[in-house]
């Protein structure tokens, strides 16, 4: 063999090497990064699409399971549409409850879960180990994500990583990400929403 094609040889070798360490690399560099960003943890709220159980004691007509429209907005019984998007269950509970006494019930005893929630989870898709859905935290990161994903594919572009969320008011937005940067120090981790999708494109080479 010629000195010309070892030397390739050896750079191949030490190509596949980092390959096969960067989801180590990124697990840690996931952890010493989040531990800054969960200072301000996302809380859990009503989005478009969630679905509440409002039980109110002894009004049957009253209770049952209701859909957060696209809007962020709820029609309850005698109350009309009410604007739940962005709310807590506690701060839902409260809106029907100062509702509901001020002219129909003297005294309502309301309790709002949630049955079915987008709070609950999130999705990454894309060129990661182990694309699919995940568990909601309030200390989740797009770091911590990644490295949960079993980190980037080969053919992964880290600075092209996208996350798309829906608003409490049903909009979408879209937040645009380079990993590299946030791993080289020179970009801050992102905190994760729950609900939010995570699509990591394939490189152009």
């Amino acid at each position: 063999m010629s000195f010309k094609n070892t030397s390739r040889f050896s750079k191949l070798l030490l190509l596949f090497a980092a390959l096969s360490v960067f989801p180590f690399s990124l697990a840690v560099a996931g952890e010493e990064a989040g531990a800054v960003s969960s200072a301000n943890p996302p809380s859990y709220t009503v989005r478009a699409g969630d679905k509440l159980n409002v039980q109110v004691y002894r009004e049957r007509e009253l209770s049952g399971v209701f859909t957060v429209d696209a809007s962020g907005k709820i029609h309850y019984p005698l109350l009309g549409s009410l604007m739940v998007g962005g709310l807590s269950t506690d701060q839902v509970q409260k809106l029907l409850t100062e509702g509901l006494v001020k002219d129909y019930l003297v005294d309502p005893k309301v309790r709002v879960d949630f049955e079915v929630s987008l709070n609950k989870s999130l999705v990454i898709l894309g060129h990661v180990g182990k694309p699919g859905t995940y568990d909601f935290t309030p200390d989740l990161t797009l770091i911590r994500l990644v490295s949960q994903a079993g980190g980037f594919g080969s053919l992964a572009a880290p600075n092209r990583v996208k996350i798309v969320r829906t608003n409490a008011d049903g909009t979408k937005q879209t937040i645009q990400a380079n990993v590299r940067r946030i791993l080289d120090g020179k970009a801050d981790d992102v905190p994760l929403q729950a609900g939010d999708l995570v699509v990591v494109p394939e490189s152009i080479f």
